[in-house]
């Protein structure tokens, strides 16, 4: 047997081998990864949280997304020009938007688990590229729900006034706090930012309302009908877990909310009112435009009496005709 032959005979055999699977390779769809980028990075429940895509192609076919619970969504560009909306369960939505971003609102611990994603595009319909298969692009997080405990808020006074000082005290248990916000729901529906601890650390914004940041008490002084309105405060604390065998101690972070209305009196007892747009003293200021408005139409009256008489009495002196004068 010639080993010269059959050495040639091993390397045909290779590169049939090498060519058959170049073959198959090619029928394969070529994938790609996606970075999926939770907004905000640690959702808690009741929130909503926008996962977004980092290397999505300008031009797609569909884009399909499956949430812990199974159930599938598919957005094709080609049928909307929007968004796509499905009812997770009784209070959380899931949307799918039309460059595939996922918008999941009213968490709930049901949202926690992995989602995965798949984009499909054809490059043969973009005229700058060389490729021929249909590619795909593949990703996936496990998105983590924290638990947030409800919590009182005590306000000190119980029954304020304006001009008085006050403070708004969470009901919190003996915990080490990492973060500490404190924001307040106008009148008219605005969300107004009061305290947040992890952008001002040690600085204050507004003078007249202040954060102690070992108990994240809120006091405000010389109070006003603009400091009116539903305060909300969102704590994150850290415990110490019991340590486990070969493990050490891990630190589980945990969420707290509260929220209250403030609404004080005024020095008769009757309760102050905010009007749209009002600012503090503004109150005095129309009653007394109000008051010269009155004053100055009185005025005007008398006076028109005054000369109406004086007008007539003329009138008699002059005349013989009107014998009654």
């Amino acid at each position: 047997m010639d080993p010269f032959r059959n050495h040639q005979g091993s390397q045909k055999a290779i590169l049939l081998a090498g060519c058959i699977l170049c073959c198959l390779l090619q029928l394969v769809p070529a994938q790609k990864r996606l970075t999926v980028i939770p907004k905000p990075s640690n959702p808690k429940q009741g929130e909503n949280v926008l996962l977004v895509l980092k290397g999505v192609p300008d031009q797609f076919e569909t884009c399909e997304w499956t949430p812990p619970s199974g159930n599938k969504v598919t957005f094709p560009p080609q049928e909307s020009s929007g968004s796509k909306t499905i009812k997770a369960d009784a209070v959380q939505t899931i949307t799918v938007h039309q460059n595939c971003s996922l918008d999941i609102r009213n968490l709930t611990q049901s949202a926690t688990g992995n989602y995965m994603v798949t984009i499909t595009a054809d490059p043969a319909k973009k005229l700058d590229t060389k490729d021929e298969a249909t590619q795909t692009y593949t990703g996936s997080i496990v998105l983590n729900i924290s638990i947030v405990f409800q919590i009182t808020i005590q306000i000190i006074p119980a029954n304020p006034s304006v001009g008085q000082n006050i403070t708004l005290i969470p009901g919190m248990p003996q915990k080490d706090i990492v973060g500490c916000d404190w924001s307040r729901i106008t009148k008219s529906g605005a969300k107004e930012k009061i305290y947040n601890s992890e952008s001002e650390s040690k600085k204050q914004q507004d003078r007249q309302k202040t954060v102690q940041e070992d108990d994240c008490s809120l006091h405000i002084t010389q109070l006003t009908a603009n400091d009116f309105g539903n305060y909300i405060v969102e704590i994150e604390v850290s415990s110490d877990q019991n340590p486990s065998p070969g493990k050490g101690t891990s630190v589980e972070p945990k969420f707290y909310r509260g929220q209250v209305v403030l609404q004080a009196r005024t020095q008769d007892g009757g309760t102050a009112k905010q009007q749209p747009g009002q600012s503090p003293g503004s109150g005095s200021a129309s009653l007394k435009y109000s008051a010269g408005i009155i004053a100055a139409a009185l005025f005007g009256s008398l006076a028109w009496t005054s000369t109406l008489s004086l007008f007539s009495l003329l009138f008699c002196m002059f005349s013989s005709f009107f014998p009654e004068c």
